[in-house]
């Protein structure tokens, strides 16, 4: 198979690195695309992209607002993100049962948002192009700043 684009993809976790390796292997993809990279270290030469896509992330940081910055760095064109949703994030996995001791808190989840703090949050780095509210998260198409 041919691509004519190209695909790259980092996750701070070997683990997770190696399933996509394993997982672009089965696809046909070559394995390599993928690295091993904390979102703090992205660089413009190495990993800049037209389209950057940050799903399930600045929720684990420590400093969202520098992970922000480093997508700065990379995003040439559009910036998709997403977060869950707070507090019905929590509420929903109470509901389910799950992480009764942690009131609902998803396991390394240190950062919660309402859609309208992440919105802030986001804006603060990005021009938002569209907003959308699958239940439970919030996703925004960004594009970067001029």
């Amino acid at each position: 198979m041919s691509w004519e684009f190209l695909l790259r993809g980092c996750d701070f976790s070997e683990k997770v690195i190696n399933i996509a390796r394993e997982n672009s292997i089965d696809r046909g993809l070559p394995p390599t695309v993928f690295q091993p990279r904390s979102i703090y270290d992205l660089n413009a030469i190495e990993d800049s992209a037209d389209l950057v896509v940050c799903c399930e992330v600045l929720e684990h940081l420590e400093n969202p607002e520098a992970g922000l910055r480093a997508l700065q760095k990379v995003t040439k064109q559009h910036l998709i993100v997403s977060v869950p949703r707070e507090p019905l994030w929590c509420a929903l996995n109470l509901a389910r049962g799950k992480y009764i001791t942690q009131w609902g808190n998803t396991p390394g989840h240190i950062q919660h948002w309402s859609k309208r703090n992440f919105i802030r949050l986001i804006s603060k780095y990005f021009d938002i192009v569209e907003i959308k509210s699958p239940l439970p998260w919030t996703m925004l198409l960004c594009r970067p700043r001029k």
